[in-house]
């Protein structure tokens, strides 16, 4: 068995799942919103309404999409974007939420 050689590979575990830099998720999030915004433009267009409007509509859901990627998911701690989400709708403050937990306090 000293004959063989040992040739260290990478796993799928170790994998880092990136593209660009980007993590592969993010990626595909983005495509959606690319695809997304290729039916806008296909819906302005069939619509007859002038090249310029439809290729700038387009742009609005790809737009949206990298905004949300960039400034919530990328290079932010897991689960960023609920948590902003939360201090929008509960305000910021620590403690219970009205209306959780078993028990009502008086």
């Amino acid at each position: 068995m000293e004959h063989l050689r040992y040739t260290p590979t990478h796993s799928a575990d170790e994998n880092a799942g990136r593209i660009w830099g980007i993590r592969n998720e993010y990626l595909l999030i983005a495509v959606g919103g690319g695809i997304a915004g290729i039916c806008v433009m296909m819906v302005c267009h069939m619509a007859h309404c002038p090249v310029i409007v439809s290729v700038l509509a387009g742009l609005v859901p790809l737009t949206l999409t990298l905004v949300y990627i960039f400034t919530f998911k990328h290079n932010r701690p897991p689960s960023f974007d609920l948590d902003c989400l939360e201090l929008l709708i509960h305000g910021n403050h620590w403690g219970r939420h009205p209306g959780k937990g078993k028990h009502e306090q008086s």
